[in-house]
């Protein structure tokens, strides 16, 4: 992915970060911080353009595994066109389509606008490999089609192999970009297994401010595209695990900075409603800066403040691991008894941490001095107090009660 922000830092009893405040100096980016009340960057501007530019040369007749490359190609491009979020613009570019021996057979098949997954789909099916790989010519016309597009504009070349029509695509690739800062060029390679026409390729990814990949079948080529797609958008990405390193599922909310814990409703500059957004997936997010909270019946809510999501950008962020507590009640026999735990924050208003009381043996918890409250089990109400937790470390809690017969 490109430009990859990753915020780590450990997270405190109750949510609030404690390496992570809402100031500008916590961010990578030199984008200052919002005016207090301003809101997210939105807007027609900030949506992702993206134009795919597909090569359906004579070359694209040639087996990648048990499909041609040219059948491999049009169902992971469809599939992937049909997974775009709603708000990307989308366009189309093929060459060699059309004609044999002719470096003019480049077509714009679909304009740049709101994304059309089935008129997409559809021109891509209908693709024919025949002719010339005229890629310098393809971007001329991506970036003619590119004009009176606002923001950022994003070229997707899907190739099977280097420019055959006598032009250098790198030289004219660099001459676009240097022309359009708002410009960016991605290629991925596929089944390509000339070194010179790798070379060529990647000097063109390069030269378009872009990445370059190299796909050698189906699977790969799915996998590289939609890498390749996702970061022309702005995508966000939450990691948070339990001790073992498994990832725990939370909902969270996009909320504007300076939000409070008694903020129920969804940011609605998103868009979202109330549907459920679940960590460990990539979600497309309107660029801006937000705060995010992470709620869950089983572990205690989480804050992530300032969180800025980029145009072109994923935005990760990771937190800490979280760190264990295992519990070991006994009564005055040395008997196990089963009660039910509240997690509180030990702050005076002891606030409950979890929803979720039934009887564990564990829990895992974020880094942080929490104090527990044990009851039930025909045993009078038990505290234990300030107990620590450490990322990554299970701690023993050994709770001695009196259960009266």
């Amino acid at each position: 992915m490109l430009g990859a922000l990753t915020i780590v830092s450990g997270c405190t009893a109750g949510g609030e970060n404690a390496n992570i405040v809402a100031n500008s100096t916590n961010r990578t980016s030199v984008t200052p911080p919002p005016s207090e009340g301003s809101e997210p960057t939105t807007g027609e501007d900030q949506r992702a353009n993206l134009l795919f530019i597909v090569d359906s040369s004579g070359s694209m007749r040639a087996k990648a595994g048990s499909r041609t490359k040219m059948e491999a190609a049009k169902e992971v491009v469809t599939q992937l066109i049909g997974d775009l979020p709603a708000g990307t613009n989308a366009g189309l570019i093929a060459y060699g389509h059309r004609r044999k021996g002719d470096c003019k057979d480049v077509e714009l098949l679909i304009p740049v606008g709101p994304i059309q997954p089935a008129a997409l789909a559809e021109k891509v099916r209908a693709l024919v490999p025949l002719g010339e790989t005229p890629i310098s010519n393809s971007i001329r016309h991506a970036v003619d089609a590119f004009k009176g597009v606002a923001g950022k504009k994003t070229i997707i070349l899907i190739s099977d192999g280097e420019e055959t029509c006598n032009e250098d695509p790198c030289v004219i690739a660099a001459e676009l970009k240097k022309a359009d800062v708002e410009l960016q060029m991605h290629v991925v390679g596929f089944g390509i297994d000339s070194d010179a026409a790798k070379k060529q390729l990647r000097c063109i990814a390069e030269a378009g401010g872009g990445s370059y990949q190299d796909a050698s079948d189906a699977d790969a080529l799915k996998l590289k595209l939609k890498n390749v797609a996702e970061s022309a958008a702005g995508n966000f990405f939450t990691v948070i695990q339990n001790m073992n390193g498994e990832s725990l599922r939370y909902r969270f909310s996009f909320y504007k900075p300076g939000a409070k814990d008694s903020d129920e409703s969804i940011d609605t500059t998103l868009n979202l409603g109330k549907q459920v957004l679940e960590s460990d997936r990539v979600l497309n997010i309107p660029p801006g800066i937000y705060d995010i909270r992470y709620t869950s019946l089983f572990w205690p809510a989480l804050w992530r403040r300032n969180v800025e999501v980029k145009t072109g950008q994923l935005t990760r962020v990771e937190f800490e691991r979280f760190g264990r507590i295992r519990i070991s009640i006994t009564d005055q026999n040395g008997k196990a008894v089963n009660m039910w735990t509240e997690v509180r924050d030990g702050t005076p208003e002891e606030r409950d941490l979890i929803g979720d009381h039934r009887f564990k043996e564990t829990i895992d918890l974020p880094a942080g001095t929490y104090d527990l409250k044990f009851w039930g089990g025909g045993a009078p109400d038990t505290w234990q107090r300030g107990v620590v937790v450490t990322s990554g470390r299970e701690t023993a809690v050994e709770v001695k009660v009196v259960v009266s017969k």
